[in-house]
């Protein structure tokens, strides 16, 4: 009786985590379309992409003014720092740790008393230090933006294959269902597609 519990809480926690990345993908959506929207309409008809000399905090502003007026701008300043203060505060809580996670469960850093919680400390210390150092060396924001993107690029296909083998060791019970695992293949498929894109793009370039 105590593992048909497990099973159903186990199945539960899966559903939770599935409405949590359906309500994800809904509000990045939502959130990112009128930035794309904005960014085709103003910036690239006006030649501001690539911004001129790297200033993308100038740049997204005159995209703002240009819409609403110049008063935009004291709400855009103030509202731009949260914005990076926060990806910069949610991404460093996540960072600290999945990469502790990483490093315990391959047995890089072994598990003793408060380990887990020595190694977070550490990480979160290290993540904005490595930030800022890499700020100072490579101070143009669009040049940093590429070498994101193309972390991302070469992340996202490895989380993908991570969630494939993890997959195929649950137990029947707990396996999701045929155009689930289908979707993921598909979405692997793409995701090297445009990896590969990308990192060709970055390196050789298509002119």
């Amino acid at each position: 009786a105590k593992h048909s519990g497990d099973k159903q809480e186990t199945k539960a926690w899966i559903k939770v985590m599935q409405t949590d990345v359906w309500a994800t993908v809904f509000f990045v959506t939502i959130g990112t379309l009128p930035f794309f929207l904005l960014g085709a309409a103003i910036l690239n008809t006006q030649g501001l992409y690539p911004p001129p000399d790297g200033d993308i905090i100038q740049t997204l502003l005159n995209m703002f003014t240009t819409i609403l007026g110049t008063w935009a701008k004291w709400f855009f300043i103030p509202l731009a720092f949260f914005v990076l203060f926060s990806t910069l505060l949610s991404g460093t809580a996540a960072f600290t740790r999945t990469i502790s996670d990483y490093f315990i469960s391959i047995g890089l850093v072994g598990e003793r008393d408060n380990t887990r919680t020595n190694l977070i400390k550490i990480i979160a210390f290290a993540i904005p230090l490595f930030s800022s150092i890499a700020y100072f060396i490579l101070p143009n924001p669009i040049t940093l933006l590429l070498i994101a993107g193309i972390w991302a690029a070469l992340g996202l296909p490895i989380i993908n294959i991570g969630a494939l083998y993890l997959t195929s060791k649950l137990s029947k019970e707990l396996q999701p269902r045929p155009m689930t695992k289908m979707t993921l293949w598909i979405t692997l498929i793409l995701q090297v597609s445009m990896a590969i894109l990308i990192l060709y793009s970055q390196t050789i370039g298509f002119s």
